[in-house]
């Protein structure tokens, strides 16, 4: 969940909520084609795990620790995993308080682009002036114990290659060793910053994200360097493992991404699981509250008492009814943290969901706090599990997202899913009777200086097209359909097509009429 619910936007749509009547769903369906089976689609073809590749990165983080991080219920077959890399990594946060870490790492890859590679690309997402606001400098960098310098790549200083002198071997392993230091921006000095890093002093609390040298996918032949936008998502990411020790001062509460494997008053030793990013909150003032959910640990982290049980209970309603309905979820806990936000009212990273923290402290804002919960936790499905290119088809985790998130309001308050639905509807058509219409599936560029345009189109039509679906599938077809995606997509970046096919697959027909005619057609 991104800028599209910012504070004033959030508060608009609960007014209209409590100010309509939920109408009939049925203006929501449009009439289908005969269903006719068809050949499937091509996909793209997912390589098997070179066995002593995978097993050397199962080495560098090793299994023993890394399945304390997953669910107890949930099987994985470590060898089959499709890992980019194990990062062991260090993080000071001793002064953390002036707004300033350091850390350093190795980071254990395999050249998995089936060619031989003549550099290496990291990203350094703190840098961009948007969303993040903040510095992430390389101190240094040696490949294979070799010291090497680089350049940076593009003019938003994400990006930086590491030339190679020998090019490294298909299929072959390689560590890379870094040391860096961050800056993180205070109290909201800078504007188009969500708060994702940063450090606000009122609390205190320090929010890291992205906050390490991260390896870029490696997608269609080439790095990924792609700048970062000021709407929607930046980071596409490969599933890596994660090993991570912190020092903190004496105090403070550390609430992260994985599983804490040993603790003191002043270091956490932390695992993930196969994960995509590693995402840290520190703060001395966190209250936490804590439920066993089907042997998920579900935390609670606040900074008053008032509403925090309900969004706990929120939290973990969301993973009974999300398990239920599209697949386990895999890791050991769930983390959701209240948080200091601007231009966004939550923000979603593995096993941990962030809510604004201002939608505690008022009453239109407690009233909207389970619809961000709930979509933070649909995250953990779509985003964190199955990942997908957030900047060419943004659609794909947020349409759905959204709509998941609908399931938790239809079991646990059907009068508000069912308002929910009908203001989503009114705000669509009145943002097509103003702009005209618009495909749901466009690149993240499109929507470039339009954050309205982002959040109606592909969160609110997105939703209503998964809506209108699941009425003309039924639900037999539908959730069968999102259960084979998630099971088939699990820990790798799917297409659209993955998404589209598995409706098609599940129904046996052709649904190509109904993908043109919202906007979504992937071909």
């Amino acid at each position: 969940m991104r800028k599209y619910v910012a504070v004033g936007f959030a508060l608009l749509v609960w007014m209209s909520i409590v100010a309509c009547r939920a109408t009939s769903l049925s203006t929501l369906s449009s009439t289908l084609p005969s269903p006719t089976v068809r050949p499937t689609r091509t996909l793209p073809q997912i390589a098997p795990a070179e066995p002593e590749a995978q097993d050397a990165l199962l080495t560098a983080c090793p299994v023993e620790e890394q399945q304390q991080a997953m669910r107890e219920q949930v099987s994985l077959d470590w060898e089959r995993v499709p890992l980019q890399a194990c990062y062991d990594l260090w993080l000071d946060l001793r002064s953390i308080e002036d707004g300033v870490y350091e850390g350093k790492g190795v980071i254990t890859f395999v050249n998995r682009s089936g060619a031989p590679l003549d550099d290496i690309v990291v990203r350094l997402y703190p840098n961009a002036d948007v969303l993040y606001g903040g510095t992430l400098e390389l101190l240094s960098t040696a490949v294979d114990g070799v010291v090497q310098t680089g350049e940076p790549v593009g003019d938003d200083k994400t990006a930086w290659r590491i030339p190679l002198e020998t090019p490294l071997a298909p299929a072959s392993v390689h560590t890379l060793h870094v040391s860096f230091r961050g800056m993180l921006p205070v109290d909201f000095s800078r504007e188009n910053i969500y708060g994702i890093f940063h450090l606000s002093r009122k609390e205190p609390i320090a929010a890291l994200a992205n906050w390490y040298p991260m390896l870029a996918a490696w997608r269609e032949g080439t790095w990924d360097v792609r700048p970062v936008y000021a709407e929607g998502d930046a980071v596409v990411s490969l599933t890596s493992l994660y090993r991570v020790q912190v020092e903190h001062p004496p105090g403070w509460h550390i609430v992260s991404t994985g599983t804490v494997l040993d603790t003191t008053a002043t270091t956490k030793t932390v695992v993930s699981g196969p994960v995509r990013d590693f995402t840290i909150l520190a703060s001395p003032a966190y209250r936490q509250r804590e439920s066993l959910v089907d042997g998920v640990q579900v935390r609670h982290w606040g900074f008053t008492e008032m509403t925090e049980e309900d969004a706990l209970r929120v939290a973990m309603d969301s993973l009974r009814i999300f398990d239920a309905r599209f697949g386990a979820y895999p890791y050991a806990e769930l983390d959701v943290a209240a948080m200091p936000m601007q231009g966004a009212a939550g923000v979603e990273y593995p096993g941990l969901a962030i809510a604004a923290a201002h939608l505690y402290n008022s009453t239109e804002g407690r009233r909207f706090l389970p619809v961000a919960v709930a979509h933070e936790v649909a995250h953990q499905w779509w985003y964190a599990v199955v990942g997908s290119d957030v900047l060419a088809a943004p659609w794909q985790d947020e349409a759905l997202t959204t709509f998941s998130s609908l399931l938790y309001f239809e079991e646990r308050d059907p009068e508000m899913y069912a308002r929910l639905l009908d203001i989503y509807r009114q705000r669509v058509e009145a943002f097509e009777d103003e702009m005209g219409d618009e495909p749901i599936a466009q690149p993240l560029a499109a929507f470039e200086g339009r954050g309205e345009a982002y959040g109606v189109i592909v969160y609110l039509e997105g939703a209503l097209f998964f809506q209108a679906l699941r009425e003309q599938l039924g639900d037999e077809a539908f959730f069968a359909a999102l259960q084979a995606y998630y099971r088939d997509w699990r820990y790798r970046l799917a297409p659209p097509e993955a998404l589209l096919q598995a409706f098609e697959a599940s129904c046996g027909c052709s649904l190509d009429a109904f993908y043109r005619q919202w906007g979504v057609y992937a071909r």
